[in-house]
């Protein structure tokens, strides 16, 4: 890999330890992924490698720690997904989704942390009315990568995906992010309702 052209990998986790593995259905998986980035950072220091770290109710109480320990393991660069990613290819299911204002107040701590080592955090599947102050962090709605190529050789707009699954609640038209902003996902509002949400 370091004599190719490669800039950045992007490794994802559901979870610390074995909530990670739960995720996956694979014994050791965690494990392995943090023996692979070491080994990336071993011999192809240059190559960036990012964490997909996907947002879900049971994980949501080691997400500090989780942070903590990708950050001395390798990692240069961390992505916090909730509920989708920007691509619409894995997701955690609504009801195991944790309530925004939750995982909100655990990415405040996150980015605290980060800041202090230097180490950027994006974030995504949250629309910028729930994200609060993490709301300059958001990233999908310039994400730069918006097609998939699937198995069947076609390619997929992810813009449309996206739009397919989600939705603008009523009062949506009288926020100040309204053009910028794609709506909440359908399956978050279907296990959790739209109370959290309110225009900007």
């Amino acid at each position: 890999m370091n004599k190719t052209a490669l800039r950045k990998m992007i490794v994802p986790f559901f979870g610390f330890s074995q909530e990670h593995d739960r995720s996956c259905r694979v014994e050791g998986a965690f494990l392995q992924a943090i023996e692979g980035i070491k080994n990336i950072k071993s011999f192809a220091p240059r190559i960036k490698i990012e964490a997909a770290v996907f947002i879900s109710g049971p994980g949501l109480k080691t997400l500090a720690e989780l942070t903590h320990y990708l950050s001395n393991s390798g990692i240069d660069e961390f992505r916090f997904i909730f509920s989708g990613d920007s691509l619409g290819l894995t997701g955690v299911k609504g009801r195991l989704c944790p309530a925004i204002s939750g995982a909100v107040r655990e990415l405040k701590k996150a980015r605290k942390f980060l800041d202090q080592v230097n180490k950027p955090l994006q974030l995504e599947g949250i629309a910028p009315c729930a994200a609060s102050s993490l709301k300059d962090r958001l990233i999908e709605y310039r994400y730069p990568f918006n097609e998939v190529i699937g198995l069947d050789a076609k390619i997929a707009g992810s813009r449309k995906i996206r739009e397919h699954k989600k939705e603008k609640l009523p009062f949506c038209k009288s926020c100040q992010e309204n053009g910028s902003c794609e709506g909440v996902w359908k399956e978050y509002l279907r296990s959790h309702g739209k109370s959290e949400f309110k225009p900007l």
